[in-house]
């Protein structure tokens, strides 16, 4: 007998007589117990509530969890999860003996707009209820009065006097309105930094960090590249903030931007199939990228010749690298583990470019072959490797302050990520840089020139982002631009990617991780690998005994977006990056 949580006004569940169809997205949460069953019969009892009493009540059942078993750590995340689940609008069905999960499934646009907008409220509320950011921005907005600072909400416009100034503007012809609106708006970036402001001596990091509190996402700090702006308006008191953007690392895998830039096998073969690059072009492309990247590879130590050659045979690099003892290995190099990545890596190299450097026909015919296949790819990656780390950014932020947010300052702020003074900022930022990793490979300093030139960004929401459309910049408006700019829709994620849970829960999932395996693996530090908090959930929810996919696959299909400076394809159009 299946039941559903239906509303929180409902006196209680209401049973239906039809089984469970799995068929419509239903997904089991069944957490491993090391009991009788007693603990997940318990959660079964309590997903039977209507949703705001099964929310009250596993986190009682949590907080009353006090000894710190394996077993009882288990439990008290298993109700948090559940109850963030629910606080976030998922549909939850309990049997007798199980309980269903699946994300809230509304049809009409405006209702999936509002579930998602929930989902994310969820997560950025639990944080702001946090201890260190209430004395954050209590802080900031009351400073005492031995300080030097000005309140931080006097860098938010008086929407009243700028509605004002607005009045005689709209009544005005078209032809005069661009001076009018001259005199009362004049929008400049300013990159953050440590400095203070000029107007309330607050630090420039501690003003964005402010108004990032106020989107409905959860702030979080990201290692590597980040670029911080704030829009602020020059013709105003106190040059009030009208809009934050920041630049992150770009996301590694993202399936529809990877073909649109032919960094996908099928993506490569549509682009030589519309004459976009000729398979001449890519081949040769592919034979000068490898054999930079094998230059790029400190090989003193290992069995291979100093040049590139398709005639090496790439296994003796595996079998030699295979018969070095410890003590061997430590007298070659410090760090074993990157020697072995050198070998890996060697050994890869020479494979695809022996496969590619001796193939007598062309692209097509090399990628319906198994091996072909495995060598483009492999080149593929060593592209994206590049060029995610040198022209590429992701525009993690972006968007208007109130007042202005009335004033599609929006988009706007999504023009000026696109001129060229945030490519001169990120050269003058990362010119120059030693890249830490490529160079512990190559055994010697390795820089790699920057040179922004696509900035990548997934909508918030599943349907139709107004913010990013028909954003564009024509060629020749801005000193030194190439070529029109504009920000365009390149397809659907499939919905996948980590869910906004509570801090309680993902420290929780993190604990249980750690007891589980006997160590923490993940570190949040650089070096260590791409998305660490997808990685901890992952660890948590296995450590769980629950089906990862279940709970990751949350359904909220975004819209990738990419604006490109001045590049029309970037595939492989220069082997070299």
């Amino acid at each position: 007998m299946a039941v559903s949580i239906t509303s929180p006004e409902a006196p209680e569940a209401v049973e239906k007589a039809s089984p469970i169809v799995m068929g419509e997205d239903w997904r089991l949460f069944k957490p491993c117990f090391d009991d009788d069953g007693t603990t997940y019969a318990t959660l079964c009892g309590i997903a039977n509530l209507p949703r705001e009493a099964a929310i009250a009540e596993l986190s009682r059942f949590s907080q009353d969890i006090k000894d710190e078993t394996v077993n009882s750590l288990k439990a008290k995340v298993s109700s948090t999860l559940l109850r963030d689940l629910l606080n976030m609008g998922w549909d939850v069905r309990a049997s007798m003996h199980h309980i269903y999960v699946r994300p809230g499934q509304p049809l009409d646009p405006a209702e999936r707009k509002s579930l998602i907008r929930q989902q994310l409220l969820f997560g950025r509320n639990d944080q702001l209820c946090e201890e260190s950011n209430r004395r954050f921005l209590f802080g900031v907005e009351r400073p005492s009065k031995y300080s030097s600072c000005k309140p931080m909400t006097d860098l938010i416009a008086d929407g009243r006097r700028l509605a004002e100034q607005l009045r005689p503007v709209a009544a005005a012809p078209k032809e005069e309105r661009p001076e009018l609106l001259a005199r009362i708006c004049q929008p400049y970036l300013q990159l953050v930094s440590e400095e203070r402001d000029e107007f309330t001596n607050q630090r420039l990091i501690d003003i964005w960090r402010y108004f990032r509190h106020s989107w409905s996402t959860r702030y979080r700090s990201s290692p590597g590249r980040n670029l911080f702006y704030l829009v602020r308006d020059a013709a105003q008191p106190n040059h009030p903030v009208m809009g934050i953007a920041g630049l992150g690392n770009t996301v590694m895998q993202l399936t529809p931007r990877d073909a649109e830039l032919g960094w996908t096998l099928s993506g490569l073969l549509d682009a030589c199939s519309r004459g976009v690059v000729s398979e001449t072009e890519v081949l040769r492309a592919f034979r000068l990228r490898l054999e930079d990247d094998f230059e790029q590879i400190y090989r003193e130590d290992l069995p291979v010749d100093r040049r590139i050659d398709h005639s090496v045979d790439d296994e003796t690099v595996a079998k030699k690298f295979e018969e070095l003892t410890p003590q061997r290995l430590q007298e070659l190099t410090k760090t074993p583990l990157y020697r072995a990545k050198r070998a890996r890596a060697a050994r890869e190299i020479l494979r695809a470019y022996r496969t590619i450097a001796t193939w007598p026909c062309g692209l097509h015919d090399l990628a319906a072959t198994d091996h072909g296949a495995w060598a483009l790819n492999t080149v593929l990656k060593q592209l994206k490797k590049r060029h995610s780390a040198t022209s590429m950014m992701e525009l993690t932020v972006c968007g208007a302050v109130a007042p202005y947010n009335h004033l599609l300052a929006g988009k706007l702020v999504c023009l000026m990520m696109a001129s060229p003074r945030v490519v001169n900022d990120y050269t003058d930022r990362y010119g120059g840089m030693v890249s830490v990793i490529a160079s512990q490979m190559a055994g010697r300093p390795i820089t790699k020139e920057p040179h922004l030139a696509f900035l990548g960004t997934t909508s918030l929401y599943t349907d139709r982002s107004s913010q990013y459309n028909r954003v564009k910049l024509p060629y020749g408006k801005v000193e030194g631009q190439r070529a029109e700019i504009e920000f365009r829709q390149i397809g659907r994620t499939e919905g996948f990617g980590s869910p906004n849970l509570s801090v309680e829960t993902e420290q929780g999932l993190a604990q249980i991780a750690e007891v589980v395996s006997g160590f923490r693996n993940v570190n949040f530090v650089f070096g260590e690998g791409q998305s660490p908090k997808l990685r901890l959930l992952r660890e948590g929810f296995a450590a769980l005994g629950l089906n990862q996919t279940n709970l990751l696959q949350h359904g909220s299909q975004s819209r990738p977006r990419k604006s490109e400076h001045g590049v029309k394809w970037t595939g492989c159009s220069d082997g070299r990056g």
